[in-house]
Order: C-alpha cells, then structure tokens, then sequence
C-alpha cells in the first residue's frame, strides 16, 4: 500500500497507506491486462485451429501440419502475446515501484528487472510464434522443429525464471511492509520456489521432467499475478492511516 509522508520529516513511512489514485489502478489492472492477452492467445492456439498446439515432444509430421494450416490462430497468438509482453513489463514496473517509493532497496530492482526480462522473453516467443506462420518455414523440417522447441523454451522456462526473481522480490518485500495481504505473501514464496523447480527441467528434453512436461507448473505464477493485481485495485485506506497510527493489514 502507498506510504504518507511523515509531516515532520517529509518522508516515506513504511506501513502507513493512502487510497491509490485512478492511475494507480489502471498500473494495478496491467496484471488482469496480461493474464488475459496471455489467455486469449493460447485459446486462439488452441480452440480456433484444427488441432491442438503440438508439443515439443510432438511428431514432426504433426507440427508441421499445425503450423502450415493454421496460419491465422498462430499469428493470432503472436500478438496476443506481443501486447501480454508489454503489460508484463508495465506490470513488473509498477510493482518495483510501489517497493522503492516506500522504502528503497534492492528488492526494487531485482522487481523491476524480473519483471522486464520476463516481458521480454515472452516478445521474443510472440515473435518465433510470427516467423512459425509463415509458410516457408513449415517446409523445412529442420527450422521448423528448431523454432517450435525455442518457442516453447522462451514462453515456459525462460519466462518463469525472471518471474520468479519478481514474485519473489515482491513477496520479500510485502512480508515486511505488509503491503500485501500476509496470505498473499506466502502464496508468493511459494510461487517462487515453484518457478525455480520448474526450471530444473531443462535436464531434460523428453518425459514428465521437462519443459513440455512440468508445464502446468507454470500455471501458479499466473493465478498469483491475477490475485496481485486483484488486490492492488481494491486496496482501501484503512482507519489507521487516516488516524495517523502503524496499519494492520489482515492475514
């Protein structure tokens, strides 16, 4: 929550909070903004083909199917995840710099880098995803299967890493100020831990323990994102601020 200046020394108190204002909202619904550009694309990958997004461990007979049919849905989801990047990178900013405005530290930063590495990674897969649809690229096997695999890696591993640096900056973060719910904290310890296990599956490149494998591991950080941004658009002054004491945010 947003700290009030102290009227003695003009600075920050940790703890103390005021009601955010309408672009502090809109910077919190980034969150909701990239959940469902993420979403939409991966329905348009899948609901509005012929055929489900191949995996990696997929025949190439069958990705090469995909992606010479099913044109359209694939560039669909190239810009669903282009502008999903971008709220990311909004999204992670917006985070790092509700911890540098109440006190700044580190944790600000690794937010903030998480956040842009993270936003970044996913642009490049929007990009792969581009250069998939064009039909030239489906008549070379080798290219093909090169660009399927990389997709998979920038939009799974590659972009759960920075997201654990993130989550779990924030997370550290709000256990101390409790700008977050203390549940909501945890939740994000635990997030982080998650997304760092998923990235030991690149030991593998086939089975359970893989990138294509573990990837409903990936889902968490999502459902965290979305009750972030949740809570940060409904956030409320509470009666200890306005009566100039520490507030307790409930657990």
């Amino acid at each position: 929550m947003w700290p009030l200046a102290d009227t003695e020394t003009g600075k920050h108190k940790r703890g103390d909070v005021k009601i955010p204002n309408w672009h502090d909202r809109l910077l919190a619904a980034t969150g909701l903004l990239f959940l469902g550009l993420f979403t939409c694309g991966l329905a348009l990958a899948d609901l509005f083909a012929n055929a489900a997004f191949p995996p990696p461990s997929a025949a190439l007979d069958d990705i090469t199917a995909y992606f010479s049919q099913n044109g359209g849905a694939v560039r669909g989801l190239s810009v669903c995840h282009a502008f999903a990047a971008l709220a990311l990178m909004i999204f992670g900013a917006y985070l790092s710099h509700r911890i540098q405005r109440q006190q700044p530290s580190a944790l600000g930063t690794v937010a903030l880098v998480g956040g842009g590495v993270a936003g970044t990674f996913l642009l490049f897969d929007a990009a792969i995803f581009w250069v998939l649809a064009l039909p030239d690229v489906s008549r070379d096997p080798a290219l093909l299967r090169a660009l399927h695999g990389l997709s998979y890696l920038c939009g799974g591993v590659a972009l759960a890493l920075p997201l654990a640096a993130l989550i779990g900056a924030v997370s550290l973060d709000a256990l101390q100020s409790r700008s977050l719910p203390r549940w909501l904290a945890w939740a994000g310890i635990v997030t982080t831990i998650d997304c760092l296990a998923y990235g030991t599956s690149l030991v593998a490149a086939k089975g359970y323990w893989s990138p294509s494998g573990l990837v409903l591991a990936a889902v968490l950080p999502l459902f965290w994102i979305f009750a972030t941004s949740i809570a940060l658009l409904f956030e409320r002054q509470s009666f200890a601020a306005k009566l100039g004491s520490s507030p307790q945010v409930p657990d």
